[in-house]
């Protein structure tokens, strides 16, 4: 995976590698199963996305990673933490599950392949984020992670990005 970093409007993207600080220790987890079809890339993905807007009070950051396995099945987890900042607290956590176990995201999901994701890495503000925030960083991680776009280059890929920004 060839490391990106885009900024589109009040949106940064990483892909490949992560922002510093953004990993965090956590106390609990949320996993949930679904069916996969066979992954198609062996490689693993990561992504994250920033989302700030001061002046309405929007901050958030999430990303994940996707790592493939044989089988068929994807497992799903989010990191829960107590830390103030970095990480997802329960509140957060269970909006950003609650997003991934949506019929809107299965179709995306299974697309995915059979593997591992860990959502596991995140920023979050006390005033400024919010469960709308988590919710739409949600859907953008997962639309990023997908992996027909990883053979596009760098000016097609933020074509795609801002396809994604607008759904």
């Amino acid at each position: 995976m060839t490391p990106r970093k885009i900024t589109w409007r009040r949106y940064t993207i990483w892909v490949g590698e992560l922002p510093d600080n953004v990993t965090y220790p956590f106390d609990d987890l949320l996993e949930h199963t679904i069916p996969a079809r066979p992954a198609t890339s062996i490689e693993s993905r990561r992504v994250a996305v920033r989302h700030i807007a001061p002046m309405q009070h929007h901050f958030g950051l999430l990303g994940a990673e996707f790592t493939s396995c044989v089988g068929n099945q994807l497992t799903i987890r989010v990191l829960v933490s107590t830390e103030e900042f970095v990480g997802l607290d329960r509140l957060y956590a269970s909006v950003v599950f609650e997003a991934l176990q949506s019929n809107t995201l299965y179709e995306e999901l299974q697309q995915l392949g059979a593997g591992k994701l860990n959502v596991a890495y995140a920023l979050q503000h006390p005033v400024d984020s919010t469960t709308y925030i988590f919710k739409q960083l949600t859907r953008y991680v997962i639309a990023l992670l997908d992996p027909s776009w990883e053979k596009l280059t760098a000016n097609a890929f933020e074509e795609f990005a801002e396809q994604v920004f607008q759904r």
